[in-house]
């Protein structure tokens, strides 16, 4: 998996960061969405890590020219599954950014839309990646569930705008997160509260859920 990594303002070599890793939704503007998270991002010390997921959307993604992929690796993606390179590859991205930047092992995630697709399956998956889970206005279909995984739960707040014209009970966003929030309860996470954010709409919301993770990057 490559990915893209912004280091914060004053960064220093030994020292430790928290890590956000920020996923764009179907449209995959990968480094647009980077980039408005370092914006959002100011002087918090935050490592803003974008990697070059596969699954926050649809499936016939093979060649489009977001992707970096090279034509071995699609190959080898298409054998394996989305799903599991994409799980192992954040697993690889968040040991490099330990390595070379420092930052923690456990990353806070977020993304809009249909990155909730992956957001959801991570915590879900792995919650020992996570240290604490914010999707927006998020997608859910229960894909990738695997068992319930051991280990304590992160933990998760929904985020949405509230003027979103797509945020409303029996819209397919607000009833999807609904579903979500149920297999969150039966896999032993917390209630899982929705934030809505006032004047936004349908939209990343990046600095309402970076302070969020930053309230509790200080506990």
């Amino acid at each position: 998996m490559q990915y893209l990594v912004s280091r914060p303002v004053g960064w220093k070599a030994g020292e430790s960061y928290p890590v956000v890793v920020a996923i764009p939704a179907a449209e995959r503007d990968f480094a647009a969405y980077c980039k408005h998270f370092v914006h959002a991002r100011g002087n918090r010390r935050f490592l803003i890590v974008t990697p070059y997921v596969l699954t926050d959307g649809g499936s016939r993604i093979r060649g489009i020219p977001e992707y970096p992929y090279d034509s071995d690796t699609w190959d080898r993606i298409e054998k394996d599954g989305h799903w599991r390179f994409d799980l192992a590859g954040l697993e690889a991205v968040l040991k490099d950014v330990h390595a070379k930047d420092g930052g923690k092992e456990k990353a806070f995630v977020t993304g809009l839309e249909a990155a909730g697709h992956t957001v959801f399956a991570l915590a879900f998956d792995r919650p020992d990646l996570v240290a604490a889970a914010g999707p927006v206005a998020p997608n859910y279909q229960g894909r990738w569930l695997a068992s319930a995984a051991k280990g304590p739960r992160p933990q998760m707040i929904v985020f949405a705008g509230g003027e979103d014209p797509g945020w409303a009970p029996g819209s397919p966003l607000f009833e999807q997160t609904e579903e979500a929030k149920k297999e969150a309860l039966s896999r032993g996470f917390g209630a899982v509260q929705t934030h809505i954010v006032p004047g936004k709409g349908h939209e990343a919301l990046a600095e309402a859920v970076l302070d969020w993770f930053e309230s509790l990057d200080k506990r």
